[in-house]
């Protein structure tokens, strides 16, 4: 339980610090305006991030896949492919084709040259939280594959009580 916590606590710093974080900001200083709390779903923001999030976890995938592939040979000596992998990549493209898509729709709307009905925007947040949940699944399974739930330790500096990842193959930095 502690490995996948590990490997948790890894999602959660690099999706939450450097993906979601900006949005969050974003959201409060818009809330803060006083915009209509309401008008929120229609922020094209939410497509950026979705984009962002596919990327991420598509990229993860193709170097997982890479390294199996390199190590797994078929009977003829080529380079295994699955179709678990092309399952894999497929859903990363379209998920981020679909994004862009979105994003274009969105902001054609927003100079008002088309008009889109709230079902469309709700649409828009199911597609990041797929995005999302996509994301902690996808590093979760290859975490636990590569051994990276293992190899994961946490440190605490006792004179910063700074928190920091550390791989035991991976000497700490001076």
């Amino acid at each position: 339980m502690t490995r996948i916590y590990h490997l948790v606590t890894q999602w959660l710093a690099e999706v939450g610090a450097f993906i979601l974080l900006p949005l969050i900001v974003y959201l409060v200083v818009f809330l803060a305006l006083g915009i209509d709390r309401t008008k929120l779903i229609e922020l094209p923001e939410w497509m950026f991030v979705s984009i962002i999030l596919f990327g991420d976890s598509t990229l993860r995938s193709i170097a997982y896949y890479k390294d199996l592939m390199l190590n797994a040979k078929d009977a003829h000596g080529n380079p295994g492919y699955s179709l678990k992998m092309n399952r894999e990549l497929s859903v990363g493209i379209i998920g981020i084709v679909v994004s862009c898509v979105f994003l274009a729709l969105i902001m054609v709307a927003n100079r008002n040259a088309l008009s889109l009905s709230r079902s469309f925007y709700w649409l828009q947040i199911l597609i990041f939280a797929f995005a999302l949940a996509r994301s902690f699944v996808n590093r979760m399974y290859i975490g636990r594959k590569t051994g990276e739930d293992i190899n994961l330790t946490l440190k605490v500096d006792p004179n910063t009580s700074a928190i920091s990842a550390l791989s035991p193959t991976v000497p700490p930095r001076s």
